[in-house]
C-alpha cells in the first residue's frame, strides 16, 4: 500500500472515531414533549434502526439538556432489529396511563427509562431542549433539538428517517398523539397525491352576493417519492357539519374525474364555476380520491366563504322575556325564505351581550330556530335539539324595555326589536311570549307585535300570525244542524271566526229564539286572527238545551284600533 493510501485510510479511521454520527445506526425519529393536558407520563421518544443488522441497546441512554436516563428493558428485551421502531416511555407510564397501549403496534419494541421523567423533570414545553441518544460507551449517536410550534398532543417527527437530523428534515406531526412505533405521518409515501396549503381558493373572496358565480381553484401536487400516474376524482361540496367528510345530506357542488401524471414535487390545478344559491358563512370542502394514493391525510381542503343576501332571510319572530319560575328566556328566529340558510356566525345581541352561533347549522326554508339561556327550555317545550341552541352567554333580556338585534355574518344588523312591556297589551300578568304578527312587517314597530295567545309557540307558527286581512268579521258553524245526543256523530258544533284584525278580544254567546242568553262560550277572550270555539249543546248550568233554533252572537273589540264589530248566525240543535 502506498504512503498516500495509508494516509487516506488513517484519516477515515480518525473521522470514524471522532465523529459519532458517521457510525450511528440508530436514530431519533420522533419526540413527544407536549402531551394533551398535564399528564407528563405520556411523553415518549421514538428510535429507528437504519442499519442492516440488529443493535443491542444495553447500557444506552437518552438525555435532554439537564439530565440523562438509562434505557431499560420493558419486557421485550433490548435488541432493536433492522428497520424496527422502538418507543421509549416514561418509567411512570406503566402504572399511570394506558394512552398508547392500543396505539403502539406489536412489531415495535417498547422500552422505558430508569425513572419517572425524561431528563431532570420531563421534557420542557417552554424551552426547546436538545434530545440526545448515547450508546453504552457514552458516545453521542444522534441528537435533535425540538421546536415549540406544536399544538398540545402533536409530536415532532423526522421526515426521512435515515437522512441527517437537520432542522428541515423534521416537522410537526399531522396526527394527534403522534405515531409511536409506526410510520411517521410526515414521512413521504411512495404514491401520495394531496392538496397544497392553498389548495382551495375562491374568487371573488369578499362581497359575494347570493346567486353570484364563484371561480373555484383546486391546487394539488405529488407529495410522494415516485411518479404519480392515475385517474383521480375531485369533489367539491358544502360541508355542513365541518367534519371534512361528504355526508348524505350535504350538497355536492362539483365532481370531475381526470388523469393525473406528476413527477415528485410537481403540482397542477383545475378550475370551475359555482353559483352560490345559499347565503351565510359557508364552508366549502374539496376532496380527491384515487386507488393509487397511499395517504389520505392531505386529501381534503377547506375554505370559508361569506355569501350576502340582498334581503335578510332570517327574522326575529318571537321573544320570551317574561318567564315562569325556572323557565329560561329565549328568542325564536324564522327563515322566511324557501331555501336553506346557514346559521353559522349569525348572532343575537341586546344592549350588553351577544350570542353567536358557531356551529354549522342549516335552517330549512320556512323553518324555526330557537336560542335560549338554559337547557331547562326542554322542560317547557317539546322541540328537537337540532332546532335549539343553548348558549351560556345568552343575553339577559330586560322585563320592561330592551333592544334586541339580529346580526348577520357580514356585519351590521339585519333587524332591531326595541320592545317594551306594554307591547304585551295588558297581558303581561300571564307571562306570554311576544309574537310577531307577520315576518314581513317592520320589527321596530309596536303594532306589528302582540302577546301570544298561549304561553309561547317556539318552533311553530305564531298564534297571532296574520297572512290575510278580512274586511269583515266572518262567522261559520259546522255542522249545522248538529245533534248533541252523545252517540258520537255530530255531537259538537265548531264555531269558526276570521277576525279583521291582527289581535282582538271577543265575547261569544248563545241565545234562544226568545232572546235569552243560554250559554257564554267566551268572555273577553284574547285571540289571534283565526279561532275555533266548540259548543257542546249545553247551557251555562251544563244541562242539554232543548231542540230548536239558537243564535250565535259574536262581539269583537280590536285592542289596537278600538273597533267594535258584531256577527250572528243561527244554529239548529236536533236530537
Amino acid at each position: 500500500m502506498s504512503l498516500r493510501n495509508l494516509h487516506f485510510t488513517g484519516l477515515l479511521i480518525l473521522l470514524f472515531c471522532f465523529n459519532p454520527f458517521l457510525k450511528a445506526q440508530v436514530v431519533i425519529s420522533e419526540v413527544m414533549f407536549d402531551v394533551v393536558g398535564a399528564d407528563y407520563h405520556d411523553e415518549f421518544v421514538e428510535l429507528f434502526n437504519c442499519a442492516d443488522s440488529a443493535v443491542d441497546l444495553s447500557g444506552w441512554q437518552i438525555s435532554d439538556s439537564s439530565g440523562a436516563d438509562q434505557i431499560l428493558d420493558a419486557g421485550q428485551g433490548l435488541i432493536l432489529s433492522p428497520g424496527q421502531f422502538a418507543v421509549i416511555l416514561d418509567g411512570s407510564y406503566f402504572e399511570n396511563s394506558t394512552t398508547y397501549d392500543s396505539v403502539i403496534p406489536p412489531e415495535a419494541l417498547i422500552l422505558k427509562i430508569s425513572d419517572g421523567a425524561f431528563g431532570n423533570n420531563g421534557l420542557s414545553n417552554s424551552t426547546p431542549e436538545r434530545v440526545m441518544l448515547l450508546n453504552a460507551s457514552g458516545d453521542l449517536v444522534d441528537a435533535y433539538r425540538y421546536t415549540l410550534d406544536n399544538a398540545p398532543g402533536f409530536s415532532d417527527e423526522k421526515i426521512n428517517l435515515c437522512a441527517p437530523a437537520t432542522a428541515d428534515n423534521w416537522a410537526n406531526s399531522r396526527r394527534l398523539g403522534g405515531t409511536p412505533g409506526f410510520k411517521n405521518s410526515v414521512e413521504p409515501f411512495d404514491f401520495d397525491l394531496g392538496f397544497t396549503n392553498d389548495g382551495l381558493t375562491v374568487s371573488p373572496q369578499s362581497a359575494v352576493q347570493k346567486g353570484q358565480n364563484l371561480l373555484v381553484t383546486l391546487k394539488y401536487f405529488n407529495a410522494g417519492v415516485r411518479r404519480f400516474e392515475s385517474r383521480v376524482i375531485f369533489i367539491c361540496y358544502l360541508d355542513l357539519n365541518g367534519n371534512q367528510k361528504l355526508e348524505t345530506l350535504e350538497p355536492e357542488l362539483f365532481r370531475e374525474q381526470r388523469m393525473v401524471n406528476l413527477e415528485p414535487g410537481e403540482q397542477d390545478s383545475l378550475q370551475f364555476n359555482l353559483a352560490m344559491t345559499l347565503s351565510g358563512r359557508l364552508l366549502l370542502s374539496a376532496q380527491l380520491q384515487s386507488l393509487l394514493d397511499q395517504n389520505e391525510d392531505n386529501n381534503t381542503v377547506q375554505s370559508e366563504v361569506t355569501v350576502l343576501e340582498s334581503q335578510s332571510p332570517l327574522v326575529i319572530n318571537e321573544i320570551k322575556f317574561l318567564t315562569e319560575q325556572e323557565e329560561p328566556e329565549w328568542i325564536e328566529l324564522f327563515n322566511k325564505s324557501n331555501e336553506s340558510v346557514s346559521l353559522k356566525s349569525w348572532a343575537i345581541a341586546d344592549r350588553k351581550d351577544t350570542v353567536k352561533i358557531e356551529e354549522n347549522v342549516m335552517l330549512a326554508g320556512k323553518d324555526y330556530f330557537v336560542l335560549t339561556a338554559d337547557s331547562s327550555f326542554f322542560d317547557f317545550y317539546d322541540l328537537p335539539e337540532s332546532h335549539v341552541l343553548v348558549a351560556k352567554n345568552f343575553p339577559t333580556l330586560n322585563n320592561d324595555q330592551d333592544d334586541v338585534f339580529l346580526l348577520p355574518p357580514w356585519g351590521g344588523w339585519a333587524e332591531q326589536v326595541p320592545y317594551r312591556q306594554d307591547w304585551l297589551m295588558g297581558e303581561e300578568y300571564r307571562n306570554p311570549s311576544l309574537e310577531r304578527i307577520n315576518p314581513e312587517l317592520d320589527a321596530r314597530l309596536a303594532r306589528n307585535w302582540a302577546p301570544c295567545v298561549k304561553e309561547g309557540t317556539p318552533g311553530a307558527q305564531n298564534s297571532i300570525f296574520s297572512e290575510m286581512h278580512f274586511k269583515k268579521l266572518k262567522l261559520d258553524i259546522e255542522p249545522n244542524p248538529f245533534s248533541p245526543d252523545g252517540d258520537g256523530h255530530e255531537d259538537f258544533a265548531i264555531i269558526s271566526l276570521q277576525v279583521p284584525a291582527q289581535t282582538a278580544r271577543i265575547r261569544v254567546s248563545i241565545f234562544d229564539m226568545l232572546g235569552r242568553r243560554v250559554r257564554t262560550l267566551a268572555e273577553n277572550q284574547y285571540i289571534g286572527q283565526q279561532v275555533q270555539i266548540v259548543w257542546d249543546g249545553r247551557n251555562d248550568q251544563k244541562a242539554p238545551v232543548r231542540m230548536g233554533i239558537y243564535i250565535v252572537f259574536v262581539e269583537l273589540i280590536d285592542d289596537s284600533n278600538g273597533i267594535l264589530e258584531e256577527a250572528k248566525k243561527t244554529v239548529v240543535v236536533a236530537y
